[in-house]
């Protein structure tokens, strides 16, 4: 049986805490996603399930590196899941997760350099450049909220009518 490269532990852990931070994103988009659709804006909807596809990537290359580095992934480790009540809350709520994630994800990368794990800091890397992104389209659209109103932006979101 050939013998496994056994990664440094706190590269590890550190995966799987980014690991139970994407499985949390993952549960809420899914339930965003569905919520906004259910309400008629179906642009933000696919917006919102767009994220939860990416997510899935992410889960799916973490998982992939932990058991690379001869660990085991964590899917127990799920934080709180914020559910908006209403178009506006549902962006509050993610970028609330996404400044939680974005936090989690520069402290891995941190790790994974001090351990000189640039494969695993790479990805780290990858996976927080996706939650800035994500995180910055959401601050702009509540910005975007405060200049035109509640009532214009969700006319923004609702898709294609049809006749």
């Amino acid at each position: 049986m050939p013998k496994l490269f056994k990664g440094d532990p706190s590269v590890i852990a550190a995966l799987n805490e980014a690991l139970g931070r994407e499985v949390t994103a993952l549960d809420q988009y899914l339930v965003h996603a569905h919520m906004l659709e259910t309400w008629g804006f179906e642009k933000r909807a696919r917006n919102v399930y767009g994220e939860h596809i990416d997510g899935r990537m992410h889960i799916e290359n973490l998982v992939e590196r932990i058991l690379a580095l001869g660990g085991r992934p964590d899917l127990r480790n799920i934080g709180t899941i914020y559910i908006g009540e209403n178009l506006k809350d549902v962006i509050e709520c993610d970028l609330r997760l996404e400044f939680e994630n974005i936090l989690c994800y520069r402290k891995a990368v941190e790790i994974c350099e001090q351990a000189k794990d640039y494969v695993s800091r790479d990805l780290m890397v990858r996976v927080l450049r996706d939650a800035e992104g994500y995180h910055d389209r959401l601050r702009r659209d509540l910005e975007m909220i405060e200049m035109i109103g509640i009532e214009n932006f969700a006319l923004s979101q609702i898709g294609e009518l049809e006749l």
